[in-house]
């Protein structure tokens, strides 16, 4: 028995275990597949349901899984965080990515801080100078080299412009994937949006 199952995005500042939770069996068990987060899905003016629209664009995601595992016998692919390195200032977050390039979208996806992007040294908040796409790999450049436990974490801590999601957060990191949905006349994109994570760097010598 395979489950395909989205992400969810509200509530995830105040409770992200549940995210984490379908991102995590999604890595580790071998049946089950992520199809989609749900920030870039148009919600109800509730601030937690998607609108009818929303539901229709996130089908899509599920049918083009459900496509690719039962009728094309191939396993679906989502756009996957693998690990995060350090090296001074600089980390690098690797992802395993269904359709090059990675893009950081500020005009589809709703502008959010740092792109959605925080990293903390020992739980502190860390000054992120720049982000910026390096192959299959996100490279963050900080404003200072940090000390304690790096961890990188990504949509789970700021909500973009013009978004109403409860508890919510978002970023802007997906791929190029080129296959839309007609809703009504009008056209959604099926690019792989990055999920929520949460990783603890490795730091590489010099």
């Amino acid at each position: 028995v395979f489950l395909l199952t989205y992400q969810l995005s509200y509530g995830i500042l105040t409770t992200p275990a549940i995210a984490d939770a379908q991102l995590d069996l999604a890595q580790n068990n071998s049946k089950t597949f992520l199809v989609t987060p749900t920030y870039h899905i148009e919600h109800q003016t509730d601030n937690v349901h998607l609108t009818a629209v929303g539901y229709k664009h996130i089908s899509a995601y599920y049918g083009r899984a459900y496509k690719a595992l039962v009728h094309d016998n191939v396993e679906p692919r989502w756009l996957n965080p693998l690990s995060a390195t350090r090296r001074g200032t600089e980390i690098r977050v690797r992802f395993d990515v269904p359709y090059g390039p990675l893009v950081l979208d500020t005009t589809t996806l709703a502008v959010t801080t740092d792109n959605g992007f925080r990293v903390t040294d020992d739980d502190v908040t860390t000054t992120i100078s720049n982000v910026e796409v390096s192959g299959d790999d996100i490279l963050i450049t900080l404003a200072s080299e940090p000390s304690g436990v790096v961890k990188v974490r990504y949509a789970r801590d700021y909500l973009g412009a013009g978004l109403s999601i409860t508890g919510g957060a978002s970023g802007n990191l997906r791929d190029s994937d080129p296959e839309t949905i007609d809703i009504s006349g009008t056209s959604y994109p099926l690019f792989n949006v990055c999920p929520t994570f949460e990783l603890t760097t490795i730091e590489l010598g010099e």
